[in-house]
């Protein structure tokens, strides 16, 4: 890394601007009018990034090339060497989630307003505080975006769902303000209705995408968990559901469900294994950077899938099947299972294009369920 290669990185963060304030020497780099990374040209063998202090701490104590910030607040601020243990991805995702961090720090009203600033044309989005799910108001909402050839999907956002809901009637705890609740609502009339898991590994491969680009250590602590909820270790941080309306052999409608934990730290006992970015990162950050940066994954890879879909369904679909397969939670090694019948042993053989999945048990024989038919036991 180099300070110009970094510095051309810096200015990619959509509303980033550079001036010098001190001397001709100091360039910062800020969004919306603050501070988030800063280069001494006549120090050019490092950076200066926002933090926050818990995150401070970790990375002093994990990288040896992360040090006090000369100058600065020192739990707020680190200084990050070149050429160290440190690599080039760690330190684009240091300076990403110091624009995060920053931006977190604004009025929810000034985030969502440059939120909106960088919203692709083709996509609607409607935010509201309080709703009783945004699965219901984005049936209605997107129904009618989608429907008049303007929009390629809606995104209906809410702070707090008084009536979330998860998988097969179960509910989704979230605290108010504090975490990613949000709904699209996308009419994927190039998929046969056999094909819908197609859609909901889309949305899976986006979110793991969005969320790895701000992690430094641990990678391969983010996975996706059949079918389709994102895992960090051995603990939650999202969760998905899909409803579809289909008219006869053709898709009218599919609206995705996402609950993100994002901010919140603490959670009712009775929620199993959660976990939050926040507690991973060990920073605040802005919900609506990662909400930009979902949809503009989701985005990409929705336009691709279509355009692929009808012309050569096996490249789609084995682009997507190679990476979800990938990351998939507990996909290499032998694990316990419960179906209705037993509780056994068992590695991951595949995931098909219906969703099913595929165990093989340590006599080499494979077993075939749908979702809910069997449960990882932790």
């Amino acid at each position: 890394m180099d300070i110009e290669t970094l510095r051309i990185a810096l200015l990619s963060l959509r509303g980033c601007t550079e001036d010098t304030p001190f001397t001709d020497d100091i360039v910062v780099f800020r969004v919306k009018g603050k501070i988030f990374a800063c280069i001494d040209i006549a120090r050019p063998d490092r950076v200066v990034l926002k933090s926050a202090p818990q995150r401070t701490d970790e990375l002093l104590a994990h990288f040896s090339s992360v040090v006090p910030a000369k100058y600065w607040n020192k739990r707020n601020w680190i200084e990050v060497l070149f050429g160290g243990d440190v690599t080039d991805d760690q330190l684009l995702s240091m300076a990403r989630l110091a624009y995060a961090i920053v931006l977190g720090g604004f009025t929810k009203k000034a985030q969502i307003a440059f939120f909106r600033e960088g919203l692709a044309s083709d996509t609607f989005f409607y935010h509201t505080n309080t709703c009783s799910s945004t699965m219901e108001q984005a049936w209605a909402v997107g129904d009618a975006a989608c429907a008049s050839g303007a929009h390629t999907m809606a995104c209906v956002h809410s702070d707090l769902q008084k009536h979330g809901r998860g998988q097969t009637g179960t509910h989704w705890e979230s605290q108010n303000g504090k975490n990613l609740t949000f709904t699209m609502a996308v009419s994927p009339t190039c998929l046969k209705p056999e094909n819908s898991f197609l859609l909901l590994q889309t949305v899976a491969v986006a979110l793991h995408r969005t969320i790895s680009q701000l992690l430094l250590t641990d990678k391969d602590a983010l996975t996706i968990k059949w079918p389709n909820d994102i895992y960090y270790a051995d603990k939650k941080l999202c969760g998905t559901l899909i409803q579809n309306n289909i008219s006869g052999h053709t898709f009218r409608l599919s609206a995705i469900g996402i609950g993100l934990n994002v901010n919140q730290t603490v959670f009712p006992t009775w929620v199993p294994n959660p976990v939050s970015l926040a507690e991973i990162l060990g920073a605040e950050i802005s919900r609506f950077v990662l909400l930009e940066d979902f949809l503009h994954h989701f985005g990409n890879l929705y336009a691709d899938l279509k355009n692929t879909i009808t012309e050569a369904p096996q490249s789609a679909t084995s682009t997507l099947h190679r990476y979800y397969m990938r990351h998939l939670f507990r996909s290499h090694g032998t694990y316990t299972w419960r179906d209705a019948d037993t509780t056994f042993q068992a590695s991951i053989a595949d995931v098909l294009p219906t969703g099913s999945l595929v165990l093989r048990l340590p006599d080499g024989s494979q077993r075939t369920y749908a979702f809910k038919e069997v449960e990882y036991v932790f």
